[in-house]
């Protein structure tokens, strides 16, 4: 291919020495296609975009926040004419594939929590030195997020899903809608950078520093929209108490910094730029995983519906837009019913001795609850034989205080996730219950647990597994 020679003549001719190999990266959602490119001293990522206006803002964003010290790739040569660029090779561990591989729940987030933080300082300062340095007439498509780029991402919306999926609505009165949210938001503040796509897949990590690339769809527009971009991404999936954690902390960053005077104000204007951000995230996975067959992109959909259920009753601005209100709930109700996965809940009952069980579902885990805290029927010699499945040593658990007690607050607790989890569409919750020998008090608080599962949850299938017993 002509632009593949053409890399390779760009690299020779900037790095003066000879290209020994080149090798395509990955193909993402755009048009763009990286490769890298090796001499046997150096590394770089080659790019080619066919959109010349697109390459033309990437190099003019680039070196604007290059210039500011902010920490983006060093481009080091570009062929215009040929709709190519070299630049720097950031390796390919990225902020998304750091928080998803973590082995348990605590640990993602606390990954979250390390990294989101200075993520969130370091937007605020792409989005205030964007906005007062980049000359936006170089920005492609548009310069600004006005009312018609709203427009075209609820329109696109409304073909790629709406339509697709055979979602009914008024043509004329969802129009309409959608020109009242389009006015709304054009109301808002939008001289600062908006880098558009700003998701934690676009955040490198290399040497312990965060790296920030394809800025190329960059325009002015309102801070909120790449706050809402980045806590609202349908597959990284964080959980509402961290993502409204995350916001307020970002708040607080911009009040202190007095580009945000009123966070009540602020508020309101993210959640009407969150929820426009996700409708425009479901027309993509529409067109890309439905009508281009990406599997990828369809998997989102139930992630990104989960969002557009909390986002309804904090975007005050759906009592005047009756239609896409009613839209909204129909899309949700027919997912809700067509798409749903079925809840399986495993629940184990172990020995500390032993160590805590594996979770084979690939999950990542869940709850696990130490019950050596209760009245041990193991010390009495006429319960030594039995276990927790025996009705003599129900008895005598159920006659302490601290087993309801116990019981209860793991029933209030489990059923948070359940109704999270069902809500989500996800497929496993581990639950164990562990005691010394994993023979009473561990059996007896499993089985009562499915109990209480199946009374409250009667459509979520319950496994449950008790371990090779070993005397407590």
């Amino acid at each position: 291919m002509k632009h593949t020679r053409c890399l390779v003549e760009l690299f020779e001719s900037y790095f003066g020495e000879p290209c020994l190999s080149l090798s395509a990266l990955p193909l993402s959602g755009s048009d763009r296609i990286y490769y890298r490119l090796n001499s046997s001293s150096r590394t770089v990522i080659g790019t080619y975009n066919p959109i010349r206006e697109e390459n033309e803002a990437f190099l003019h964003f680039g070196q604007v926040f290059k210039n500011a010290g902010l920490n983006v790739p060093q481009v080091y040569a570009s062929d215009v004419e040929n709709n190519i660029y070299l630049q720097e090779d950031l390796g390919s561990a990225n902020v998304y594939d750091y928080v998803q591989n973590a082995g348990s729940l605590s640990e993602k987030e606390k990954r979250i929590m390390s990294c989101y933080k200075p993520i969130l300082r370091q937007l605020l300062q792409f989005q205030t030195i964007g906005g007062a340095r980049i000359d936006f007439s170089k920005a492609y498509p548009v310069s600004a997020f006005d009312k018609q780029s709203v427009m075209f991402d609820l329109n696109y919306f409304k073909y790629f899903f709406l339509k697709v999926f055979e979602i009914p609505f008024n043509e004329s009165r969802l129009e309409k809608d959608f020109n009242y949210i389009a006015e709304v938001a054009g109301i808002y503040d939008n001289d600062f950078f908006m880098y558009r796509d700003f998701q934690t897949r676009n955040i490198m990590m290399k040497d312990s520093i965060f790296y920030f690339i394809d800025f190329q769809g960059g325009r002015k527009g309102h801070l909120s929209y790449d706050v809402a971009s980045l806590l609202f991404s349908a597959k990284t999936n964080l959980s509402i108490p961290l993502r409204e954690s995350l916001l307020d902390y970002y708040m607080d960053l911009a009040q202190q910094t007095s580009v945000v005077s009123n966070q009540k104000e602020f508020k309101g204007a993210y959640y009407l730029f969150a929820l426009i951000r996700v409708l425009q995230t479901l027309g993509a996975y529409g067109y890309r995983g439905i009508v281009q067959g990406k599997k990828y992109f369809s998997e989102s959909i139930p992630l990104a519906l989960f969002n557009v259920r909390y986002l309804l009753p904090k975007v005050d601005l759906l009592k005047k837009t009756p239609e896409l209100l009613t839209t909204l709930n129909t899309m949700n109700n027919k997912f809700e019913t067509l798409d749903k996965k079925d809840l399986i809940i495993q629940i184990k009952s172990f020995s500390f001795k032993r160590g805590i069980p594996y979770d084979e579902s690939g999950h990542g885990g869940g709850f696990v609850f130490d019950c050596r805290g209760l009245p041990n029927p193991g010390r009495q010699d006429r319960y030594k034989l039995l276990t927790g499945l025996h009705g003599e040593v129900a008895e005598y658990l159920e006659e302490q205080p601290e087993t309801h007690e116990f019981l209860e607050a793991i029933e209030k607790a489990i059923s948070v996730n359940i109704e999270n989890y069902t809500n989500r569409g996800f497929e496993n919750l581990a639950i164990n219950f562990g005691c010394t020998g994993g023979q009473h008090r561990s059996v007896y608080c499993a089985e009562r647990t499915k109990k209480a599962i199946a009374e409250k949850f009667p459509n979520v299938k319950v496994i449950i597994k008790h371990c090779e017993i070993t005397p407590d």
